[in-house]
């Protein structure tokens, strides 16, 4: 039921961005016309208040196209966003193909006890890094700044957490976030990964009934 109301969502999603997509462009064309038209009908040696009225009003109109586009591409990719993940899960018909859903369930309850280390982790930090550095540094200004961050910098290390020439205090705060969350909490993270992924992967070598998913498949339609 849950999966059969979703489905008819999208269905739903999509007959309306693509209704949006087609009137939004044909009506935007017009209006960006008029606004072009509008500013080439002004005569600029003539009263500079009226014109800067028209200019300013014909600004807005833009700005409001503009904001209109934008919203309809983020309608569209978070539509996309759901519709890869109504992809995923139907992966789950059959167990050959459903090792991203299966190693998602198996390490859901592991990853949810990690990130209740993880985020208070990453929160003290990024707590330090904006009281000490945060007046001296653009980059650590506020808590979210500095989580975001040295989050960058963990993804691309040493990024600006560097430990050449620096002063003491902000090398030994560098030497710690990355112990104790790239060698730590990434390796973790891994780790309940792996874990996961080769008990779904015995799993499915333990069973006699299924075979390849191409077999699979070709056993359903000829049966």
């Amino acid at each position: 039921l849950f999966f059969t109301s979703y489905d008819a969502a999208l269905n739903v999603a999509n007959a309306v961005l693509v209704a949006w997509m087609v009137t939004s462009k044909f009506s935007s064309e017009d209006k960006q016309a008029d606004v072009v038209y509008g500013l080439m009908e002004i005569k600029w040696g003539e009263n500079a208040d009226l014109n800067q009225a028209k200019v300013l009003e014909m600004v807005g109109q833009l700005q409001r196209l503009i904001s209109v586009e934008h919203v309809a591409r983020l309608y569209g990719v978070i539509l996309l966003f759901a519709l890869l993940l109504r992809a995923l899960t139907a992966t789950a018909a059959h167990p050959r193909i459903a090792l991203l859903v299966s190693t998602i369930q198996t390490a859901a309850d592991d990853l949810f006890h990690f990130l209740l280390i993880f985020v208070p982790t990453m929160a003290f930090f990024g707590l330090v890094a904006s009281w000490r550095w945060g007046p001296h540094n653009r980059r650590m200004t506020a808590l979210l700044d500095a989580i975001f961050g040295m989050w960058d910098d963990l993804l691309g290390p040493p990024g600006e957490l560097t430990t050449a020439g620096g002063e003491t205090s902000f090398v030994v705060f560098a030497v710690l976030y990355f112990y104790f969350v790239f060698f730590f909490m990434v390796n973790f993270i891994l780790a309940i990964i792996v874990d996961s992924y080769a008990k779904v992967v015995e799993k499915n070598n333990r069973s006699f009934v299924q075979h390849n998913f191409v077999i699979d498949a070709v056993l359903a339609v000829k049966y």
